[in-house]
């Protein structure tokens, strides 16, 4: 998938004189502030006036990269995570002014270092091109090829902003503001339907890893994240072929720091009774990890199991009446 700009960053070079660098107070985060809009409004039209006073009409270019995993191999993981090289390309890049682009492979190796396939990433590996007026380009595949640029006009309309982080530079005649701006795309969602937020179930040494804190130096946040809720019960959806207690223990690591309330049940059933049984009127009971899906997997053994038809039982052992178009319950 395409990971398009994180972050836009403002940059100073100071040449001479006596420099305070301090950091500034940075308030809760608030998307779409006036403030964030107008100096993303600045910079696009900025960004606009500099594209349209080029000469540049055409370049050809040569890339080189490669493709790294962070793996972790051995029984019981024994040695720290390294970075491994997995894939090799090179290309030839041409661009013609205002928003044709061509990339051209002239050379490729694979490694069996990995199970890796390198025309799958391909488009992970391609060069992204934004110097067009209004998108970003991904390599020449077939996956992602184009995104709107978040500082060009059809950009505006269709990303959240807000300013992330902010540093003073005191200089003795006069205060400059660095400031980091980040952008999301905005979900737009249709007539009749909800915005929710997935994830994608996966087996990923290397994210058991990560999951565990052991690389919060590289990696500073807490999986699940607490915030926000009352209570938290903790439980297992498709493991597949991993411990179920053992991704549970990894996890613990992220509610522990998050303060959040929990209790940890392995059973998938127990666990939706339980978190039903506490809530209070007014309460919202959130069930993830599932989705849609009517079958749980671990270990070799698929068995039915709808997180709806569970949640419905459990509420009619409890005295609410069952609903009867439960297929249209998100």
């Amino acid at each position: 998938m395409l990971r398009a700009l994180a972050a836009i960053r403002a940059a100073v070079v100071v040449a001479s004189g006596a420099v305070a660098l301090v950091p500034s107070a940075t308030a809760a985060q608030t998307w779409n502030d006036p403030r964030t809009r107008a100096l993303v409004e600045r910079a696009t039209e900025r960004r606009a006036a500099q594209l349209a006073d080029t000469a540049l009409a055409d370049y050809q270019a040569t890339a080189h990269g490669y493709l790294t995993f962070l793996a972790q191999v051995g029984e019981g993981f024994p040695e720290p995570p390294k970075i491994v090289k997995a894939d090799e390309l090179a290309l030839e890049v041409y661009w013609r002014s205002p928003d044709l682009s061509k990339q051209r492979i002239i050379g490729r190796r694979d490694t069996l270092l990995l199970p890796t396939d390198i025309n799958y990433h391909r488009d992970h590996l391609g060069i992204v091109q934004n110097n067009f007026p209004n998108i970003i380009r991904l390599g020449e595949g077939d996956e992602v090829r184009d995104v709107p640029h978040p500082l060009s006009r059809q950009g505006l309309a269709q990303y959240d902003y807000v300013i992330s982080d902010s540093l003073k530079i005191r200089l003795p005649d006069r205060t400059i503001d660095v400031l980091e701006v980040r952008e999301v795309p905005r979900p737009v969602p249709g007539a009749g339907e909800v915005l929710v937020a997935v994830k994608a179930a996966g087996i990923n040494p290397s994210e058991a890893v990560i999951r565990s804190g052991a690389l919060h130096h590289m990696f500073p946040a807490t999986f699940p994240s607490g915030q926000g809720s009352d209570f938290v019960v903790l439980t297992s959806d498709n493991p597949r072929s991993e411990d179920p207690l053992a991704i549970m223990n990894d996890a613990v690591v992220g509610l522990q720091r998050s303060g959040a309330r929990y209790k940890t049940e392995p059973d998938r059933h127990s666990a939706i009774a339980l978190a039903i049984g506490e809530a209070r009127s007014g309460d919202i009971v959130l069930i993830a990890g599932k989705g849609h899906e009517k079958v749980q997997i671990s270990r070799g053994r698929t068995i039915p199991f709808d997180d709806r038809e569970v949640a419905a039982n459990v509420l009619h052992h409890l005295g609410y009446q069952k609903l009867s178009n439960q297929e249209g319950i998100a």
